[in-house]
C-alpha cells in the first residue's frame, strides 16, 4: 500500500468542497486546535476519515479505496 498522508487528504477535501477550518470544526465539534493537528497527521483512523465526510459530504474512497472496507462494516453494525 503506498504512503498517503490522511490530513493532506482531508485538507484537499476540504478545499474542493468549500469549508473551512472553522467550520468543519465546528461540524466535528472539536476545536480548530484538534482539527488543525488532524490536518497534520500522516495517518488518521478510517473510521474517524468517513465522519469527516459524512461532515463534508465527502468520498474519500478515490483518494484511500480500502476505506469502504470500514464504511461497510459500520453499516452492519447500524443495521445490527
Amino acid at each position: 500500500m503506498d504512503s498517503k498522508h490522511h490530513g493532506a487528504i482531508l485538507n484537499t477535501a476540504m478545499n474542493s468542497v468549500g469549508v473551512g477550518v472553522a467550520e468543519l470544526a465546528r461540524r466535528m465539534k472539536m476545536s480548530r486546535t484538534t482539527l488543525y493537528k488532524k490536518l497534520d497527521q500522516e495517518v488518521l483512523d478510517f473510521y474517524e476519515l468517513l465522519r469527516f465526510g459524512k461532515a463534508l459530504n465527502y468520498d474519500f474512497a478515490k483518494e484511500i479505496p480500502e476505506i469502504h472496507m470500514y464504511k461497510d462494516h459500520l453499516q452492519t453494525i447500524a443495521d445490527g
